[in-house]
């Protein structure tokens, strides 16, 4: 797992989710970790696993999503309060990541852990899943329309290669570039755009 930073221009996140077990007296945690992007992806992901997992009689879970991960969730599913939802909720707050989604289904192995070990068992499980996953930094991104005329195409093409912006290009009476940018980069993109075809093309962010 990479280690994670804070940043108001972006956010850490999963890119490859992981599988994996972790024994504690016989009582196995099978740790699912995921990338979701809302409450409903969050929910159907663990709508899955609880079917996959139908003899299990705990499927735990916590997620965040949204780029702040201020959306969150967590829940006990029937262990002690404060036991299994808490601590996987806290190794995510953690690692700072979001969108995000870690369920535990634990198979009792018949031997009481008590609160403390459980509690541990939950964190270190979500914490070994963390650490099989590929965390990826996300870029906030910006979506704009530059309307340009032909002549000037190859000079948008170069610009929005140099600051690594996405775009797609529609091309009418005049031509619209539909484009992502990383947000640092817009103010750069709109200078740029009016500089470099003496102000004959325009710029102007999409609404989201």
């Amino acid at each position: 797992m990479k280690k994670t930073t804070s940043t108001q221009n972006g956010y850490w996140t999963i890119e490859k989710g992981s599988d994996i077990e972790h024994i504690v007296r016989k009582s196995r945690f099978i740790c699912y970790i995921r990338h979701v992007t809302s409450r409903e992806g969050a929910q159907i992901f663990l709508n899955e696993t609880r079917q996959a997992h139908r003899d299990a009689v705990h499927h735990c879970f916590a997620y965040r999503v949204g780029e702040l991960g201020l959306e969150s969730r967590m829940s006990d599913d029937g262990e002690p309060s404060g036991t299994a939802g808490k601590p996987i909720l806290f190794c995510l707050l953690k690692s700072n990541v979001t969108n995000v989604i870690c369920v535990i289904v634990r198979y009792f192995g018949g031997t009481k852990l008590g609160v403390g070990p459980l509690a541990r068992a939950y964190s270190d499980a979500c914490s070994m899943g963390l650490q099989a996953c590929q965390i990826e930094f996300k870029k906030e991104m910006t979506a704009v329309n530059i309307y340009c005329e032909f002549d000037d195409v190859s000079r948008i093409i170069t610009l929005l290669d140099e600051i690594g912006a996405e775009y797609t290009q529609e091309f009418t009476e005049v031509v619209t570039f539909t484009v992502s940018v990383p947000t640092l980069e817009f103010e750069v993109l709109a200078s740029s755009v009016t500089e470099r075809t003496s102000a004959r093309a325009g710029i102007s962010k999409i609404a989201t």
